[in-house]
């Protein structure tokens, strides 16, 4: 029925619900592909050095912790599973990826 699934995560519990939910799809329908996505905020510029750097590897680890929640949900499924992080307004991204994903 679907040859890929994309799962935007923010690490609420109804995104992690939402991961469990289309885990049981792809057992289910074995798409080819599954693709999780983390999204976080924009680091402002104008912080400077060194605050920018602590910003983004703060960011950056958090979004690895969702990520990795997300994937302890899913567990394991009969097909590739492809992870992102991006950089920006969650819907713009989710979007983004979608566009890609379809090529």
């Amino acid at each position: 029925m679907f040859d890929k699934i994309l799962l935007a995560v923010d690490g609420s519990d109804h995104a992690l619900h939402a991961a469990r939910i289309a885990a049981e799809m792809a057992r289910g329908m074995k798409p080819k592909e599954f693709r999780i996505v983390v999204s976080y905020d924009a680091i402002p510029v104008y912080l400077g050095e060194p605050n920018m750097q602590f910003a983004i590897d703060s960011r950056k680890k958090d979004a690895e912790e969702i990520l990795d929640k997300a994937i302890k949900e899913i567990g394991s499924i009969p097909c590739e599973i492809h992870t992102e992080m991006i950089e920006g307004d969650p819907a713009a991204a989710i979007i983004e990826v979608a566009k890609y994903s379809r090529k």
